[in-house]
């Protein structure tokens, strides 16, 4: 027989029980599982908005770097277009400037057959004492003599008339006579003091070279 003491020991006991060790260990496991799937959540939400970050700023990017090649490509093209263009120019000039000069040569060229033609003609006489004269005015008169393509000196007939306008004009004693010697010229003379201290080159090719850059200027703007 259990004294009163006894039993309410005993159901203290009862109530008091620990919970077996698998049930603690189950709600621990139960607790991990929720944890971790918790925090695997909350990192692969994480990972999703940084993902979408990335596409986002990977697209920002790359719009910009395609309108940057869109701009680089308008820019490049409109580069190459003003080159283009510039070499077209150029070469246009270039070949407008060959055909004038062609075009300038033959009219040299013409004006260098109708001189030779003149010399064949009797007007030839006037032209080439007219240039004797001036020559010799230039050299300031004197004891001068006349250098002529050969042949030429046929075409000189009153060298003693010469001298005197060259005398009236200069206020020089004049005496010219014709050398032996000749040159080679289309045509008109040379003129010279004997001692040799001064010279004009008076012949066609002359007269042309020093008015070159005046006979250039009128051609262009005759033939252009």
């Amino acid at each position: 027989m259990k004294v009163a003491g006894e039993e309410v020991m005993e159901e203290s006991v009862v109530e008091g029980e620990e919970e077996p060790e698998s049930e603690r260990l189950k709600k621990i496991k139960d607790k991990i599982e929720k944890d971790a799937e918790e925090r695997a959540s909350q990192i692969i939400e994480k990972a999703k908005i940084r993902a979408k970050e990335i596409e986002e700023e990977a697209i920002s990017k790359a719009e910009k770097r395609a309108e940057e090649i869109i701009r680089r490509g308008m820019e490049e093209a409109e580069r190459y277009k003003r080159r283009r263009l510039a070499e077209a120019k150029l070469k246009a000039k270039q070949r407008i400037t060959k055909a004038r000069e062609q075009l300038i040569e033959q009219t040299f060229q013409k004006a260098n057959e109708k001189l030779k033609e003149l010399t064949a003609t009797p007007k030839y006489k006037s032209v080439l004492e007219a240039l004797i004269q001036k020559a010799a005015i230039g050299v300031g008169g004197g004891e001068l003599e006349i250098l002529v393509p050969k042949g030429h000196e046929k075409h000189i007939s009153d060298i003693s008339s010469i001298a005197e306008k060259v005398q009236s004009e200069t206020k020089n004693p004049t005496h010219i006579t014709i050398s032996k010697e000749t040159i080679e010229a289309v045509g008109g003379c040379l003129v010279r003091r004997k001692d040799g201290s001064i010279y004009i080159d008076n012949t066609f090719e002359s007269i042309m070279e020093r008015n070159m850059k005046e006979l250039r200027i009128k051609a262009a703007r005759t033939i252009f």
